[in-house]
């Protein structure tokens, strides 16, 4: 029976792998994300409403894939199994990480947006 539920859960994280993926768009000084089936329907987190925001390298080992609670950081990881996250502070306090493949192109498209808002 132990060889059957590690089975069913290999092939369950197998399937997080390769299926989850987040939707994440920067637009107009908006994040729009959702992380379907934990998040199904789009948030909005608007640059303006932030009291921060950075790329963090992180461990994915450490935090797993999927929806997580980082106790280290308190914050919320939205995570597919990447090395980066964009992190957000809200100015209620909280604080959401959200994972991302290019954080290169991720960081260039929040400054642009932010630059674009300042003119």
């Amino acid at each position: 029976i132990f060889t059957s539920v590690l089975i069913i859960f290999a092939g369950l994280m197998m399937w997080m792998a390769i299926f989850i993926e987040i939707h994440l768009k920067v637009m107009d000084g908006i994040i729009y994300f959702s992380f379907p089936p934990f998040v199904n329907k789009t948030k909005q987190y608007r640059l303006s409403d932030l009291q921060g925001w950075s790329i963090k390298k992180r461990n994915v080992m450490l935090t797993g894939i999927g929806l997580r609670f980082d106790p280290f950081n308190k914050a919320i990881i939205y995570s597919t199994g990447s090395n980066h996250v964009l992190a957000l502070e809200l100015n209620n306090g909280k604080k959401i990480m959200i994972g991302t493949r290019k954080p290169e192109e991720l960081k260039q498209f929040i400054e642009a947006s932010l630059a674009q808002r300042d003119e």
